[in-house]
């Protein structure tokens, strides 16, 4: 189903977060990347748009703080007896077992396929590969280190011609 992303989600063409993961300019208008200053709940927060068969399905909102910060956070609200909470995603009520991010960038001159865990991870793998600008070999990302039977089929589906998959 499609996904409505949060009130005030604004595309981001530079972001100091981003840009520590790697992000380049090219990567921004590539990876639909952005945040909304509306909502507290997405403060500190960079937000993925999630695209398959050109509509919105869901999104990734990822905390920018470190996982260290976050996990000395958590420690410290547990020592004060607090039942709160400090996330590192927090993301659309989606599907996610149906969803296949970058699944849109597979044609039938697909061969290859790279299956990651991750946005970050699947970004990664396209810059190192450079897999920009040809169709041979594509990378997509899956979520919660899982791959489920419907998103095999989607990418197969979508990749008729696809020999070869990688996870």
């Amino acid at each position: 189903e499609e996904c409505k992303l949060p009130l005030g989600f604004k595309l981001s063409k530079d972001h100091n977060y981003l840009n520590s993961r790697g992000f380049d300019q090219s990567d921004y208008e590539r990876y639909p990347v952005g945040e909304t200053k509306i909502f507290d709940k997405f403060k500190g927060f960079i937000i993925f748009k999630v695209i398959n068969d050109d509509k919105c399905v869901g999104y990734v909102a990822r905390n920018t703080k470190s996982k260290q910060t976050i996990d000395r956070i958590n420690q410290q609200l547990k020592e004060q007896g607090s039942k709160k909470k400090e996330l590192r995603y927090k993301n659309s009520i989606s599907d996610f077992e149906a969803i296949v991010y970058g699944l849109d960038e597979i044609t039938e001159k697909t061969k290859i396929i790279i299956i990651a865990e991750g946005i970050f991870d699947k970004i990664r793998i396209d810059q190192l590969l450079q897999l920009y600008n040809q169709q041979e070999v594509k990378c997509v990302a899956t979520f919660k280190a899982n791959i489920s039977d419907v998103q095999i089929l989607k990418i197969f589906k979508r990749g008729r011609n696809i020999d070869k998959a990688i996870l």
